[in-house]
């Protein structure tokens, strides 16, 4: 009983020094995110100050799945009714879809169900941005625009063009809450679309526009 109870005491410990235990990486199964708090007990303002792009790496250190469920519905979940998202979005229409590129494999994040959707059992975080530091990055983000989603009497670079613009405004969401979490994280447009395209099984108007490493800065 007093093992027990010894274990229970360093089991609480644990989660309150290093957050909530990930849920298990199944192969072929989505993973069901956390609600985001209420508050970060962090002022924009103090936010805005702290936000910066991480330069000097990552360390080994796995986010808590806590801190990737509100970094994710920070960048684009959603804030109210009728589907509407804390990003704002060119013509009303969602059409950036974010994946998440994990050790245990890739997923798409569905804002609807506030889950992980299971996309691939590949680690691909080292072959999808040509800057070393990415692939030691606890996750990375991955924008992509689909395109078929807008008007299709628009022409293909003004689709991009309102893309890149949204892509934008969801990217800070992801700077301003990493920085309130004391986490780090850049925007990498130097990124390898082809291995990109083969790993999420993109169609051609599916579009790797950017990527977000996103862990503890060294």
């Amino acid at each position: 009983m007093k093992k027990l109870r010894l274990f229970l005491v360093l089991l609480c410990v644990f989660i309150m020094c290093f957050g909530t235990v990930y849920p298990a990486f199944a192969a072929g199964a989505d993973i069901k995110l956390e609600n985001h708090p209420n508050s970060l007990h962090v002022d924009l303002m103090s936010a805005l100050m702290q936000r910066q792009s991480t330069r000097s790496g990552f360390t080994s250190q796995k986010i808590p799945v806590s801190d990737l469920s509100t970094i994710l519905w920070a960048a684009n979940g959603i804030n109210r009714k009728n589907n509407q998202r804390t990003a704002p979005t060119a013509l009303g229409k969602y059409f950036i879809d974010i994946y998440v590129a994990a050790n245990e494999g890739v997923y798409k994040y569905n804002p609807a169900g506030n889950l992980l959707k299971w996309v691939s059992a590949s680690n691909i975080k080292t072959n999808i941005g040509t800057q070393p530091d990415i692939g030691t990055a606890s996750h990375v983000l991955i924008f992509v625009a689909d395109l078929r989603v807008l008007p299709p009497v628009m022409e293909r670079a003004a689709k991009l063009d309102m893309a890149n613009g949204t892509a934008g405004t969801i990217a800070e969401n992801v700077y301003l809450t990493a920085a309130a979490l004391k986490l780090g994280t850049r925007l990498v447009a130097s990124i390898k679309e082809n291995n990109i395209r083969e790993a999420l099984q993109l169609n051609k108007d599916e579009v790797p526009l950017y990527i977000m490493p996103l862990g503890y800065s060294k």
